[in-house]
């Protein structure tokens, strides 16, 4: 009982900490990089108590051993509540903009339609006023008005914390804009109840859209630190939105460092999934993306090539397999046009990212559209060529790519051709040995800065 006490009292002195991201269920890279997160906050403060916010809170607390609620994005488009019912009263602003974007759609060319989705910028910003409003009144000891028992909670959660520490990803974007207003409010609710707010391993931007932009510099200024994981392209998007407030310092991906399963496992799930590991091993990834096809009959003619050429076995690994997002529907189209589909095997289960890292680390060489899938398999000294699907692949792949310094071997979906990945191929089977020693060199230095986000929140804590 005593050894209890002591231990509530150590746990006290060492903070609470917040954890807020991607996570949930069935993404194993943002499961990932919790997981990473997680044992670093567990080595560097070994006694904070931490709560992880996440959409699945069952799943988030068994998956990870972690106290857990539901988060932000939770609370403001599935808790049915009072800010629901606010957020479907402004339906009727956007009817006529959606009136007018079909009639575009059907009959117009050039016309600018970015101003007419400002509606719906607007309900998802005006949903979270309720919780900001009732942050203000909590921080001055008022009661709560209008909010269901969970946002409740996560009220109190952010009170009752020392800090708020948002781990890696890219949600900060006029692409994932549900994410970008609900990771927004979170901070500025963290900042109204006056916590300080660690960002960790962001990738910022791209902006489409003025109101995002502006609602993107006003929360980002609210924060305490920002650490980038890709070189040079999301400084270059807060210094154009004007963010100048937060520390903001280079570091890499949560997950860059995250242990890899050991070899014997690995074998033993190579035996299951009945892969042939006698020839040398080439992995494919190939993201379900509208752009994507186009690479379909690339991937393919490269296939069949280092099978004919190096007698390789191609392994095409999903990094995703969610309806909507699942990496097996190009995957399966790319293994329907081979010629020699016979010499490939696709793994058929859900892995964490331990366990992906594990088995791209058996790899000789990887191709792929994935940012985690480059980002496990570089980590692990595996040669890679990445293909970057759109402006927010270009900052993450040609980012990551470029701090292991392989920017050489990175391509647009529009650029990639079988001739370029053949002389890619050509260069990396040349000079393979020489491609590991350098990105053996760069992940030394990159180690350092993977622990900057981590070490700062220590040193606040101590501070608060």
């Amino acid at each position: 009982m005593k050894g209890k006490q002591v231990e509530d009292k150590e746990r006290e002195k060492s903070g609470k900490i917040v954890i807020m991201g991607a996570y949930t269920m069935n993404t194993p890279a943002e499961e990932a990089m919790l997981t990473a997160d997680l044992c670093k906050i567990k080595e560097l403060i070994p006694n904070a108590q931490i709560i992880a916010l996440s959409e699945t809170p069952s799943y988030t607390t068994e998956k990870h051993q972690v106290e857990s609620d539901y988060s932000m994005k939770y609370c403001l488009y599935q808790d049915k509540n009072f800010l629901q019912l606010l957020a479907k009263s402004f339906t009727i602003i956007n009817l006529p903009c959606r009136i007018r974007n079909l009639i575009l759609k059907l009959f117009g060319t050039g016309n600018n339609k970015r101003f007419f989705k400002l509606p719906t910028r607007l309900r998802a910003f005006l949903a979270g006023l309720p919780l900001l409003f009732n942050a203000k009144r909590f921080a001055r000891g008022k009661k709560l008005t209008f909010l269901s028992g969970n946002q409740r909670r996560l009220l109190n959660i952010l009170s009752n914390c020392n800090l708020l520490f948002n781990s890696g990803g890219g949600n900060l974007n006029s692409l994932s804009m549900g994410d970008l207003y609900a990771y927004g409010l979170n901070y500025l609710i963290a900042k109204a109840l006056n916590k300080p707010i660690i960002l960790s391993a962001q990738t910022i931007g791209p902006f489409t859209n003025w109101f995002d932009r502006k609602f993107a510099r006003y929360v980002l200024n609210r924060v305490d630190l920002i650490t980038l994981r890709d070189k040079n392209f999301s400084v270059k998007v807060l210094k154009t939105l004007g963010v100048a407030k937060p520390l903001v310092a280079e570091a890499v991906d949560d997950a860059l460092f995250l242990p890899p399963k050991d070899s014997k496992s690995i074998l033993r799930i190579f035996e299951q999934e009945k892969i042939d590991v006698s020839h040398p091993l080439v992995a494919i990834n190939i993201q379900d993306y509208s752009k994507s096809h186009k690479l379909v009959p690339v991937f393919a003619r490269t296939a069949d090539h280092l099978i004919e050429e190096m007698n390789a076995q191609i392994i095409f690994i999903p990094m995703k397999c969610v309806q909507g997002d699942d990496d097996r529907v190009l995957i399966s189209r790319v293994r329907n046009v081979m010629k020699h589909k016979d010499k490939t095997d696709s793994i058929t289960k859900t892995y964490d990212g331990s366990t992906l890292k594990g088995i791209l680390g058996q790899m000789d060489l990887v191709i792929g559209t994935r940012y985690h899938f480059i980002v496990f398999a570089g980590s692990m000294l595996v040669p890679l060529i990445g293909i970057f699907l759109n402006q927010y692949y270009l900052m993450k792949i040609k980012g990551i790519l470029e701090m292991l310094g392989q920017g050489g071997y990175c391509y647009s979906v529009e650029e990639a051709s079988f001739e370029k990945l053949k002389s890619s191929i050509d260069s990396i089977l040349l000079d393979g040995n020489d491609i590991k020693k350098q990105i053996k060199a760069r992940l030394e230095t990159l180690r350092v800065q993977y622990l900057f986000a981590v070490k700062y929140a220590a040193k606040m804590l101590k501070q608060n």
